[in-house]
């Protein structure tokens, strides 16, 4: 009786790749690429927001802080000032993140005071 490695390395030693074939992308869903794919550019070029909300560095705060608001990040606006620790800035879906920003409140878990969430 041969054992479960002595089985395991007949199998390895017998089977080969299936040649390489060209399929329709729909078809390709379950197979194995035959050669690694890469992207010509990165799409989106930056890191952006998900969805309307208010864009901030997590790691600075701690609970019950309060960040205050200074600016407004429409989608396909240029580039965007850095945020400081404690502000944030007002981002609609789509928009890159400010330089120092990691994490996106969704606007609808937001209480808005005056200029402070």
């Amino acid at each position: 009786m041969l054992s479960y490695l002595e089985a395991i390395r007949i199998v390895l030693d017998t089977i080969r790749p299936l040649p390489p074939v060209d399929v329709a992308l729909p078809e390709a869903l379950g197979r194995v690429l035959a050669s690694p794919v890469s992207a010509a550019w990165d799409l989106p070029p930056a890191d952006n927001s998900a969805m309307d909300g208010y864009a901030f560095a997590f790691a600075e705060q701690t609970a019950g802080d309060r960040l205050q608001v200074s600016g407004f990040v429409p989608a396909g606006s240029p580039e965007q000032p850095p945020t400081a620790a404690g502000q944030a800035v007002k981002i609609m879906t789509g928009a890159s993140l400010p330089a120092g920003c990691d994490t996106v409140a969704p606007i609808e878990e937001v209480r808005v005071h005056d200029t402070d969430i």
